[in-house]
């Protein structure tokens, strides 16, 4: 059998999701679903998963366009036990606005930093931002 030493799995589709839960159970790892263009009902069910991570993601597409739909939306709901995580569109200047909204556990960065003029550098001052708080 093959091991993998992944800290997270990365899964969506609701019935894929309950084929996973089983999994990090047994191994004590964690799944984390992506609740990229999921409408709020559906991430409303998805919360008795207590012991995953959500992840509210924005798609580039929705970035280009200006939208955020579901990101403050869905971290409003009122579940005290969940663990947040958040993708797209996250900068350094955006990061003071998506603490003040909710606090996400993960804040998973991409074109931020592989973008910019200075990966290094861009990856620091992000790291340090989201330490600080």
């Amino acid at each position: 059998m093959r091991r993998v030493n992944a800290e997270f799995a990365r899964v969506a589709p609701l019935v894929t999701i309950e084929t996973c839960m089983d999994v990090p159970r047994r191994h004590g790892k964690t799944v984390m679903v992506d609740l990229l263009n999921t409408p709020e009902d559906q991430v409303r069910e998805l919360l008795k998963y207590d012991e995953a991570v959500f992840c509210l993601h924005v798609s580039k597409d929705e970035q280009e366009e200006g939208v955020r739909p579901e990101r403050e939306k869905c971290a409003a709901i009122p579940v005290p036990s969940v663990r947040w995580a958040t993708a797209g569109g996250i900068t350094l200047s955006f990061l003071g606005k998506l603490r003040k909204s909710f606090h996400p556990s993960v804040v998973i960065v991409g074109t931020a930093i592989t973008k910019a003029e200075n990966p290094k550098e861009a990856a620091r001052q992000l790291k340090q931002a989201i330490v600080k708080g």
